[in-house]
């Protein structure tokens, strides 16, 4: 399925672009994809140092073909290059892969040899838009390549794999077959009214709209409200009074030197941050100034600021005590501006001797956790990162394996969809005439082909392929 008029305005020229980061890594890939791809990547290609050429004729596609790219008569690097032949491609296209060492260098020593062989630069996302142009994928299944390429958690990971499988457009395509047989009836009894037995049954008409496609559009939103958050990685912040050993701590859970670790208090002035996977999901910790009722200067004030509004967009606060002080009133006044239900407590320093008769302080129970580390020596992190698991997945609860989750644009025109089928089956229980329902059920089903790219404009192509990375 493709946007209507599209494949006609796509030109036929062959493009290309490098498909993996361009960072040094052990391989990297020139994709190239359009009517003179084969000929670009075998003009470039010897099959062995002797530079026999490879024939168009003796290809097969999905074939792997060792050989080395040379620039004239210099050896650029040994590579493995694949065909994929039209319509048997990403792009519906032929494509070809010159697959390299992953060097930036000679990535693009290739790409310019490439382009200056008559291929164009790819702009970002324009093979997957090949593939929605010509058919292969809907706009539901483009926008989820994205989507698995930015995933931050295994749950986005396997909902993005079943959008781009298809399964939010099969739901999709459920809710519009529903409506556009509805609309079919609509219109035979309005072409033959003065017909015998053409008679559109209204109150089986409403029936079906509000037990069925009312329902389906409810449970699309609503999994848009649960897990369509988006998130991308649950929002930790370390907070608590001076010197309790935040940073020691983040720069644990980090697994590197991330923030600086001194004894004087007030240190930390800034935010300071570091991602970490954990339990299949990517989390954000930022380690703050430390909360105290007067800062020492006016960089502190201000560091303590930033670490206030982090906390009101923070998922979870991290709320860490020094076990071998014991509880301070300081450490009371920095835990009265959390909120209880999103808090764990960590009780650090427990390595120290002073530690061993630390004990909580009712007020601390209201806490959802607590866990008692030494962030220097890294007893009972095992236990912390579980805890920090189990409260990421009750605070941002992940879809179920396989479900597919539309997103913010799918939303708005499910919420317009559903607005048009609730005043069309309004309008059945009130008799209106059939020929004015019908207006409604056309603008239900236009929404719909929004979102799978039906009757997608090039502006919301532009909107929807802009976000991609160039090479896919």
């Amino acid at each position: 399925m493709c946007a209507a008029g599209q494949v006609n305005r796509m030109d036929r020229s062959t493009i290309a672009a490098v498909a993996t980061p361009l960072s040094p890594g052990g391989i990297g890939i020139v994709r190239i994809s359009g009517p003179d791809a084969v000929g670009i990547a075998l003009s470039l290609f010897r099959r062995g140092r002797d530079g026999q050429p490879l024939s168009r004729g003796s290809i097969d596609s999905h074939r792997v073909y060792h050989g080395y790219v040379f620039d004239g008569p210099d050896l650029v690097d040994e590579v493995l290059l694949v065909f994929m032949l039209a319509p048997h491609s990403y792009t519906m296209e032929d494509v070809a892969e010159i697959h390299a060492h992953g060097g930036p260098a000679v990535l693009a020593t290739i790409l310019d040899l490439v382009l200056d062989a008559g291929a164009e630069p790819a702009g970002p996302g324009e093979f997957t838009k090949r593939a929605f142009l010509n058919g292969r994928i809907d706009l539901t299944q483009a926008e989820a390549v994205a989507d698995i390429i930015e995933a931050a958690s295994l749950a986005e990971v396997k909902s993005a794999a079943a959008t781009i499988s298809g399964r939010l457009k099969q739901e999709i395509l459920s809710i519009r077959g529903l409506l556009l047989d509805l609309l079919a009836g609509m219109e035979a009894s309005i072409d033959f009214s003065d017909q015998a037995g053409e008679v559109f049954d209204q109150e089986d008409a409403s029936r079906v709209l509000l037990l069925d496609v009312l329902p389906a559009l409810d449970r699309l939103m609503e999994r848009h409200r649960a897990f369509g958050r988006g998130g991308r990685e649950f929002d930790v912040v370390i907070v608590g009074a001076p010197n309790v050993g935040k940073s020691t701590l983040l720069n644990r859970l980090l697994g590197y030197e991330r923030a600086i670790v001194s004894d004087t208090p007030g240190t930390t002035r800034d935010l300071v941050d570091g991602p970490v996977f954990l339990g299949g999901r990517r989390m954000l910790f930022t380690d703050t100034a430390g909360l105290r009722d007067r800062a020492g200067d006016q960089v502190e004030k201000k560091g303590m600021d930033l670490a206030a509004r982090a906390l009101e967009r923070a998922d979870l606060a991290v709320f860490v005590v020094d076990a071998a002080k014991g509880f301070l009133q300081e450490d009371m006044d920095a835990f009265a501006r959390l909120s209880p239900e999103r808090c764990i407590v960590v009780v650090n320093k427990t390595d120290l001797p002073g530690a061993k008769g630390f004990s909580l302080p009712p007020e601390l129970s209201k806490a959802s956790r607590v866990v008692r580390v030494s962030a220097l020596y890294g007893y009972g992190m095992d236990e912390l990162e579980g805890v920090l698991v189990q409260m990421a997945d009750k605070l941002m609860p992940a879809p179920g394996a396989g479900v597919a989750v539309p997103n913010a644009r799918h939303h708005a025109s499910l919420v317009a969809c559903r607005s048009a089928v609730f005043s069309a089956a309004r309008a059945l229980e009130e008799s209106v005439p059939v020929d004015m329902v019908a207006i409604d059920i056309k603008d239900a089903v236009s929404r719909l082909d929004e979102i799978v790219g039906e009757s997608a404009d090039a502006g919301l192509l532009d909107a929807v392929f802009e976000r991609f990375c160039v090479g896919k």
